[in-house]
């Protein structure tokens, strides 16, 4: 059997440059367009990819010396696979009224154009294609805390409470396998609806 986290779907051919147009493999190797995929049904599927990671984990660490401390979280994935959302790239259904992602600049106009991209079109994408495919190996440094303690022989002589100052940053980097196309769009753009935030916050903790 299979995993139940497999991910089936049509393998895409990239495009045909003569007409700008998707082409597909289908299971023997043939190469076809996106009418002949669809009429194949699931007979068309293959094995794309699979999106639980082979391996993933974090590790977290703290270190402090005399009144000084820092602690970071790093996170791991290895060997996912995502399939993203295809809205984004209707080519030729929303440009009145939607954003779009970069990579449509460099979209296939004319016979002679070297892209990726198809031309723009008002037919829906395949949401289960191989083009819409990225490798989810990842290596995020997630948070780093560093932080300073006053001295307590010199707060108790002081009569002030015991106090600590810290700094925090969520998000800090991002480490991608898949890097994606030179001025267009991977993973790392495609991966949510919106950019992760970085956040940085100081704080001020007195004891008394």
């Amino acid at each position: 059997g299979y995993s139940t986290n497999t991910i089936w779907g049509v393998r895409w051919a990239g495009i045909d440059l003569e007409d700008g147009l998707d082409r597909f493999y289908t299971p023997a190797g043939a190469i076809v367009d996106r009418a002949q995929i669809r009429q194949m049904g699931v007979q068309g599927y293959q094995i794309l990819g699979n999106s639980l990671p082979t391996i993933q984990g974090g590790m977290v660490n703290a270190i402090s010396w005399n009144n000084i401390f820092f602690s970071f979280n790093i996170q791991y994935n290895v060997g996912a696979s995502k399939l993203v959302p295809t809205t984004r790239f209707e080519t030729g259904n929303t440009l009145t009224h939607s954003n779009k992602y970069i990579d449509l600049l460099s979209r296939w106009q004319q016979q002679g154009d070297i892209t990726y991209i198809p031309k723009l079109s008002t037919a829906l994408p395949l949401r289960n294609s191989s083009q819409y495919l990225y490798d989810l190996t990842f290596l995020k440094l997630s948070n780093v805390s560093l932080g300073y303690a006053l001295d307590d022989a010199w707060t108790k002589r002081n009569k002030i409470p015991k106090l600590s100052f810290n700094v925090n940053v969520t998000n800090l980097f991002y480490w991608f396998k898949d890097k994606g196309p030179i001025g267009g769009n991977g993973i790392r753009e495609l991966r949510f609806n919106y950019p992760e935030t970085r956040n940085f916050s100081v704080g001020i903790q007195a004891t008394l």
